[in-house]
């Protein structure tokens, strides 16, 4: 869901230093991380199987995918390997941890802003348009309804429901990349280990009361946290999703700086924040509510995954793999944003459209994942880098013109 913006190395090739000087300099990371890329994959398409195979059929009256299907949606022989597909944004939210603290070095306010708008804008006003249509052409919602929800998620408003359910993922990273672009202010190089820090370790806190309160069926005020801990506002707010983000700040940090007893300690704190954050929020889920699973196997789906991301981390900072692969992996990673804002709306009025040419439901399913990772990746390809471009050169046009106007005031003056 992210791109990273190369990174200038020091020294040039041709500057001399000591050797010593050499082998203290810090180690730049590459550019991008081919495995994360296609883990960033693997987290898409679980959410994509969720939704057509498990939360469709538990999802109705919100003018969602089961409504758009306008059928039953059953599978109750693939319940226990599905119902945890939801933990693929959670994966999302620990390589945007990575890649954002990567792209933030070396830019500037303004850059990163600019950089991090552009990335979210296009995909954003696209399909949430898309989704607009879809929902008023089927009267799932009335044309009113629809609107507002259109509007806020072009503005990714804070307070929802938004045209599609998944937008709430974006109000979350939007808010980290506030915090990553007041870190830039305040000084990138000093702040954003102690930013990681922040939200790796107090969330901490919470998670072991609200923990507490859940296994020792405690009432009063750990009762009220742990009630806290599970609502939007905590996820808003980076209290239930600081600590996914700040696995992949410290696993960056850890690739780039080296690894010392206290990164390797605020890691695993991150981490097992992160799992034991998962377990309280499964608690809620339909699959553990309804449906009788266990709460625990989401926590070691994320830790499985998060370790594989964490060893190829490692891997391609000793053994970097070819470019061609390199390219391949990047257009796979590029196509996971627009794949994961088309698959609910857009993805469910395909599923409707191809049971309306008599497919049953499992094959026109089926169909409707291979037709929205097409769309996904034509998108990538094809339509948003113009996209960007005309964005940033506007933005850029932009602030030009106000320096150039701050630079006549002061003359002036």
């Amino acid at each position: 869901m992210v791109e990273v913006q190369k990174i200038p190395q020091t020294p040039a090739p041709d500057t001399r230093v000591a050797t010593g000087s050499v082998r203290a300099q810090r180690r730049t990371p590459a550019r991008t991380v081919a495995s994360l890329d296609l883990l960033r994959l693997l987290a898409a398409f679980l959410v994509v199987v969720y939704h057509y195979y498990f939360y469709a059929g538990i999802e109705t009256g919100r003018g969602g995918i089961a409504d758009l299907i306008g059928v039953p949606v059953s599978y109750p022989s693939l319940v226990p390997y599905l119902w945890w597909g939801w933990v693929g944004v959670y994966v999302f939210f620990v390589i945007s941890g990575y890649v954002i603290t990567l792209s933030a070095e070396g830019r500037g306010v303004a850059d990163f802003a600019i950089g991090r708008f552009t990335r979210l804008f296009p995909a954003l006003f696209v399909f949430a348009s898309a989704a607009w249509l879809v929902v008023l052409w089927t009267g799932v919602l009335p044309a009113e309804t629809a609107t507002l929800r259109y509007l806020k998620a072009l503005v990714l408003s804070p307070k929802g429901p938004w045209i599609d359910g998944g937008i709430w993922t974006l109000t979350v990273e939007a808010m980290f990349y506030l915090l990553i672009a007041i870190v830039i202010a305040l000084g990138a190089d000093r702040w954003l280990p102690r930013a990681a820090r922040l939200i790796a370790y107090g969330p901490a806190v919470l998670v072991v009361v609200s923990f507490a309160a859940v296994e020792l069926q405690l009432g009063g005020p750990a009762a009220r946290v742990a009630h806290l801990f599970d609502s939007y506002a905590a996820r808003f707010f980076l209290v239930s999703t600081g600590s996914f983000f700040a696995t992949g700040m410290l696993a960056h940090e850890i690739r780039a700086r080296g690894l010392t007893p206290e990164r390797l300690l605020s890691l695993g704190v991150a981490c097992v924040t992160s799992g034991a954050a998962l377990y309280l929020l499964s608690l809620h889920k339909p699959g553990v509510v309804d449906f009788g699973m266990p709460p625990l196997l989401p926590t070691l789906i994320w830790g499985g995954v998060t370790l594989a991301a964490l060893w190829a981390i490692a891997a391609e900072a000793r053994r970097p793999v070819g470019a061609g692969l390199r390219r391949l992996a990047r257009s796979v990673g590029l196509m996971t944003y627009p794949l994961y804002l088309v698959n609910q709306i857009t993805g469910a009025f395909l599923i409707a459209t191809l049971l309306g040419l008599r497919l049953a439901l499992p094959e026109a399913s089926a169909i409707a994942i291979v037709l929205i990772f097409l769309i996904s990746f034509g998108f990538a390809r094809w339509v948003e880098p113009p996209f960007r471009r005309l964005l940033t050169r506007a933005l850029d046009a932009g602030r030009h013109r106000l320096r150039a106007g701050r630079a006549r005031r002061r003359r002036a003056a």
